[in-house]
C-alpha cells in the first residue's frame, strides 16, 4: 500500500480547488497567533431550487478535518454551514477491508473553533473556521495531518472539493489518507510512505519519498520500530539516508509480529512508528501508523514456497518453535490466485495454485473434501493439518473480516462462505469445524467440531485424540502446548496464560479474558444455525 503525504504551510498561501462542471473554491490556512485561521471563498452553480436539508454536509459547507499527533487515527471535526451551524467532533477512525469497515471510536469533544459564514451572490459564499493553535500542535509538535472539504448547497447534490485526493468521506474514513499541515516551510517533507505488501513476521520493504528544503541536511538515519500496545515495541536497526539533490529515497525494512494481529480494544491500535533523523539524532519527521489484520495497514501473511526451500517442521526444542512452526505451515499452503471462467476456470470461484499442484474449485460440490485431501497430503498428522486448516481459513481469498459482508455471510451455508470472502468470526468459526470433520474422516482419526463462543469473539473446538483443542481460522491461530509436543488443550489454554498469548497478545475483550482463568465459554453445534431454503428444507 502506499500513504500520500503532500504538505500544505500555514502561511496564507492560496490553494486553488475546482471540479469539471465550474465549482471552483480558493483555500488558505493562516497561523494567527494563537489561532489558525481556515478560510474559503467559493463559487456554486446556480441551483433554482436548494432543499432544506437538515444535514450540514448535504448544504454548503467547509469542512477541516485534523489528525493531531500524526498517528493516523485520532480525527477531529470542524465544520461550517449555510445555516450558520458549527459542528466540532473528535473521533477514532481506521479504514478497514471495505470502505465503510473499520472501528470508529468517539472520544471527548474538541475545543471550540469559531466560525463565519457570508453569501456571495447567487451560488457563492464565504466561510472561515477559527481554531485553536493548540488543537493543530499539541505540545511541540510541528505538523498535523490535515484534510480539507468545500460543499454546495444545490437541488441535486454535488461531489464536494478535496484536499488532498482521494479522500473518501464518509463516516470509517480516517486520517491514513490526510496529508500534512505544518507551521512553516519544513525542513523535510515526506510526500509517501510505501509499504509493500505487509507481511506478519517477516521484513517488509519500507519507502519513504522525502522532499528536502534549502537549509535540509542531505544525510542521516531512519528509525523504524512496530509498538504493540501495553505488551512490547520492536525496534529495527536504523538505516542511513542520503539525499539526491532537493529528493531522498529513504529505505529501510520492518517486522509487523505476527502476536499483534487483532487489537480487541476499541480506540487502541498497534502502531508502526517512522521516524527520520539528522546525522546527530536531531528529529526532521516521524509519524504513526496503525495495523493489525483487518484495519489500517492490513498485513497479511506470506503463503507459498515463493521460490525459498521447504523448511523442514521444526524439532519440539527448536527455540524460535512457533515461528518456525509458523514458516513450516506457510510454505505448504498455496498462495491462491483467483479465476473466472473468463479466463477459462470451470468457474467464477476458482483458485489457481501458482504451482500448479493444489487448484481449488470453490462451487464444485466436493471442494471441502478435495481441501482436506489435499491438507492430508501435505501434512500428514492431524494435528499439523488442523493447524493448517486455520492457516487456509485466513487466507484473504478463502476469508476477510468485514462487518460489510458479515450480514450476508450469516445467511449463507458454511460451503458457500469462502465464495464471498467477507464474513465474521462466527462464520470462520462454523467454516473451521465443518471442515475439521472433513478432515478427520480424509486421515482415519474421528475428530468432532463445535464453535467455541468467548463473549466477544467466536472460534472452533475440536475433539481430537489429545482433548478438545482451539482453532481460530478468522486469525490464523492454533495454539501448541508449551513443550510443542503436541496441540494445547482448552483445559491448559484456562490454566496457563502463556499457551496463548505466544500467538496472540489480546486474547480478551470487554474487560474478560476468553481462555485463561475461565471457564464458561459457550460451545454450540456447528450444525446449529442451519440455513434455511426458500422451500424451508434445512440446508
Amino acid at each position: 500500500m502506499q500513504l500520500r503525504s503532500p504538505a500544505w504551510v500555514a502561511d496564507g498561501r492560496v490553494l486553488a480547488l475546482a471540479d469539471d462542471d465550474g465549482r471552483r473554491a480558493r483555500v488558505t490556512i493562516t497561523a494567527d497567533g494563537d489561532d489558525v485561521l481556515f478560510a474559503v471563498e467559493a463559487e456554486g452553480l446556480p441551483s433554482a431550487v436548494r432543499p432544506a436539508h437538515p444535514e450540514w454536509y448535504n448544504r454548503a459547507h467547509l469542512v477541516v478535518q485534523l489528525n493531531p499527533g500524526h498517528d493516523h487515527c485520532t480525527r477531529v471535526q470542524y465544520a461550517v454551514d449555510d445555516a450558520g451551524r458549527v459542528v466540532a467532533s473528535s473521533h477514532w477512525v481506521v479504514p478497514g477491508e471495505e470502505p465503510r469497515d473499520g472501528p470508529a471510536v468517539a472520544p471527548a469533544e474538541p475545543s471550540a473553533a469559531r466560525a463565519t459564514f457570508e453569501a456571495t451572490g447567487e451560488a457563492g459564499f464565504r466561510a472561515s473556521l477559527r481554531v485553536p493553535a493548540s488543537v493543530l500542535w499539541p505540545g511541540d509538535a510541528s505538523l498535523v495531518g490535515l484534510a480539507v472539504k468545500v460543499g454546495f448547497h444545490e437541488e441535486v447534490v454535488a461531489e464536494p472539493l478535496v484536499w488532498p485526493r482521494p479522500v473518501q468521506w464518509w463516516e470509517a474514513d480516517g486520517p491514513m489518507g490526510f496529508g500534512d499541515l505544518v507551521r512553516t516551510p519544513p525542513a523535510v517533507a515526506v510526500e509517501s510512505v510505501s509499504v509493500a505488501e505487509p507481511a506478519w513476521g517477516e521484513p517488509t520493504e519500507l519507502v519513504l519519498r522525502v522532499a528536502l528544503g534549502g537549509g535540509a541536511p542531505r544525510t542521516g538515519r531512519v528509525h523504524v520500530k512496530t509498538v504493540v500496545p501495553d505488551d512490547s515495541e520492536q525496534q529495527a536497526p536504523s538505516a542511513a539516508w542520503r539525499a539526491s539533490g532537493d529528493k531522498a529515497e529513504v529505505r529501510t525494512s520492518v517486522v509487523f509480529p505476527h502476536r499483534g494481529k487483532w487489537e480487541t480494544r476499541n480506540g487502541v491500535a498497534a502502531a508502526l512508528e517512522i521516524a527520520l533523523t539528522d546525522d546527530d539524532g536531531r528529529r526532521l519527521w516521524a509519524g504513526g501508523f496503525p495495523f493489525g489484520f483487518d484495519f489500517g495497514i492490513i498485513v497479511r501473511e506470506r503463503y507459498g514456497p515463493r521460490g525459498r526451500a521447504m523448511p523442514h517442521r521444526p524439532d519440539p526444542g527448536d527455540a524460535d518453535f512457533v515461528e518456525a512452526f509458523r514458516r513450516y505451515v506457510l510454505a505448504r499452503l498455496p498462495d491462491y490466485r483467483a479465476a473466472t471462467t473468463a479466463e477459462g476456470a470451470a468457474s467464477d470461484f476458482y483458485l489457481v495454485d501458482p504451482d500448479g499442484d493444489a487448484d481449488l474449485d470453490l462451487a464444485a460440490a466436493d471442494w471441502p473434501d478435495a481441501l482436506a485431501a489435499q491438507l492430508a497430503e501435505r501434512f500428514g498428522r492431524w494435528d499439523d493439518a488442523l493447524a493448517a486448516l486455520a492457516m487456509w481459513i485466513y487466507h484473504p481469498l478463502i476469508t476477510r473480516h468485514s462487518a460489510s459482508w458479515a450480514r450476508i455471510a450469516g445467511s449463507l451455508t458454511v460451503d458457500a462462505l469462502p465464495r464471498i470472502g467477507g464474513c465474521f468470526c462466527g462464520d470462520t468459526a462454523r467454516l473451521g469445524a465443518m471442515l475439521a470433520e472433513r478432515l478427520g474422516r480424509r486421515i482415519g482419526v474421528p475428530l468432532r467440531a463445535w464453535t467455541l463462543g468467548l463473549r466477544g469473539h467466536l472460534a472452533t473446538l475440536v475433539e481430537t485424540p489429545v482433548g478438545r483443542v482451539v482453532l481460530d481460522g478468522m486469525i490464523g491461530l492454533w495454539f501448541h502446548a508449551l513443550d510443542n509436543t503436541r496441540l494445547a488443550t482448552l483445559e491448559e489454554m484456562r490454566a496457563d496464560r502463556a499457551v496463548v498469548d505466544r500467538m496472540w497478545y489480546s486474547p480478551r475483550r470487554h474487560g474478560h479474558e476468553f481462555y485463561f482463568g475461565r471457564d464458561d465459554q459457550i460451545v454450540r453445534d456447528w450444525q446449529a444455525g442451519t440455513v434455511l431454503l426458500p422451500d424451508g428444507t434445512p440446508r
